[in-house]
């Protein structure tokens, strides 16, 4: 019978490759009896599917035109190159600060 300490490593490892039969109807067993390692079993399988851990990145839908990209590039060229304002706030339409 397993402890919660070797349950816990076992629920994790089941996150990252297939138990052995063994491993499996022990931790089985153990989950049956114990509510804390229960409770620990659906939040590591929740966070690996609300992180989708294990999963390689979905492609984008569609490549981003080349056109696009060097406007981006561009934009970003200016914005990187251009000279700081001294007051960033007033540009933004916020009003200067007080003088204390």
């Amino acid at each position: 019978m397993l402890n919660c300490r070797q349950a816990s490593v076992l629920v994790s490892q089941r996150l990252d490759r297939p138990l052995t039969l063994r491993e499996r109807l022990d931790l089985h067993l153990h989950l049956l009896i114990c509510v804390a390692c229960r409770h620990f079993d659906r939040q590591m399988g929740l966070m690996h599917r609300v992180f989708g851990i294990g999963q390689p990145p979905a492609p984008p839908s569609q490549p981003l035109d080349p056109q696009v990209k060097a406007r981006i590039a561009q934009h970003l060229d200016q914005a990187l190159n251009a000279p700081e304002s001294p007051e960033p706030a007033a540009k933004a339409g916020n009003p200067p600060p007080r003088p204390e």
